[in-house]
């Protein structure tokens, strides 16, 4: 070979290797920028959610689903917007998806339970809702949520206890919404003498005991 014959064989060659390089740099640029993508349509799902924007995140829920059916936690969030924009008949189906797939959490029991009484199925969202305070005693909304399944069901007395248990276990600024909460609807429920009480304040070693 002479010696242009072998320059020019060089050529080719670096020329061959680096398209095939810009080939491969733009593929990986291309899986970059789908990854990218995936990750802002959960963030805007997520904030929307937070927001309390659920149509918004039902949209971008969907839109990661056909990109990326399989990304941790998306069943789950789509069932939670679902019951939050009141398509609880969809929702149903969706959570019972996300616990065979992740198991049971309390978060996804509890939106469970919100699709159940959407439907009026007040005995099986009580007892999603058993299962989720089981899980997580400390759940004010659960609890909540349990009060308002028990008086419904005609559970007085297990209403008072969930909304007394809701108070011990809240922070101290969502106890007022609490209590407005329990006896507005017990009132409502023709039980306005049925109030919940406070939660005791700690003791104090060497101090007696409230009476």
């Amino acid at each position: 070979m002479t010696r242009r014959a072998a320059v020019a064989a060089a050529v080719v060659l670096a020329l061959v290797v680096a398209g095939e390089l810009g080939r491969r740099t733009l593929a990986a640029r291309a899986v970059e920028a789908e990854a990218r993508r995936r990750d802002e349509l959960a963030a805007v799902a997520q904030r929307a959610l937070q927001q309390g924007a659920p149509k918004e995140a039902l949209d971008a829920l969907r839109a990661l689903e056909q990109v990326d059916p399989l990304r941790a936690g998306l069943t789950s969030s789509l069932g939670r917007a679902l019951v939050a924009t009141g398509a609880a008949s969809e929702a149903l189906p969706v959570l019972e998806r996300a616990l065979q797939r992740d198991g049971p959490t309390p978060s996804v029991l509890e939106d469970q339970a919100v699709a159940l009484a959407q439907l009026g199925r007040h005995d099986e969202a009580r007892a999603a809702l058993e299962r989720a305070v089981m899980m997580d005693e400390g759940r004010p909304s659960a609890l909540r949520r349990l009060a308002q399944a028990n008086l419904i069901l005609g559970e007085v007395d297990r209403a008072v206890a969930s909304w007394e248990k809701a108070l011990q276990v809240a922070p101290v600024p969502e106890r007022d919404a609490i209590k407005t909460e329990a006896s507005t609807l017990l009132a409502a429920a023709g039980y306005p003498d049925a109030g919940v009480r406070e939660p005791l304040p700690p003791s104090v070693p060497g101090q007696p005991k409230p009476p």
